[in-house]
């Protein structure tokens, strides 16, 4: 039987053809949607306000009005060292002269070091016990509780 220019039962058939002009219609519309989503992302955080309060990246400044800047980025490098040059500078000079004075004064560093420890010890001994246990029972706790499983380091990194 012939209807228009189609055989009956040996081609696709009129729904198949309106279920394909559907289908591809929907795929258009959902292409078409996507667009539109990309673009209004793109313009939204386009002309979205400043952020006040947490900075996605950390400035110099507590109100934002200095440059950005980057952690280690005035920092020296070389000889296989990186070293913040104002934290290092002024804390190897102050190891030196205290360094240069023990050595230059040792029986009046070696007294001052016994008067140290005697205050220390007479005084806050008792914290400096308390806190090595505290230290100890919370190194216990972690690794033994639901912390002890997680790898320092990432997925690769060796114990």
């Amino acid at each position: 039987m012939v209807v228009g220019e189609r055989y009956l039962g040996t081609g696709p058939s009129i729904m198949d053809e309106a279920k394909q002009r559907e289908r591809a219609s929907k795929r258009a519309l959902a292409r078409k949607l996507k667009r539109a989503e990309a673009e209004a992302r793109k313009r939204a955080i386009k002309e979205r306000p400043p952020f006040k309060g947490l900075q996605i990246r950390p400035t110099a400044s507590l109100f934002d009005d200095a440059g950005k800047q980057e952690p280690g980025e005035n920092n020296w490098a070389g000889f296989g060292f990186d070293i913040h040059p104002q934290v290092t500078l002024a804390s190897s000079a102050l190891l030196i002269v205290f360094i240069a004075l023990t050595v230059m004064f040792p029986t009046g560093a070696e007294r001052m070091f016994e008067n140290i420890m005697d205050v220390l010890t007479k005084n806050i001994g008792w914290f400096f016990i308390l806190s090595a246990n505290l230290l100890i029972i919370a190194a216990i706790y972690f690794a033994l509780g639901k912390f002890g499983s997680i790898r320092i380091g990432g997925n690769d990194a060796q114990p």
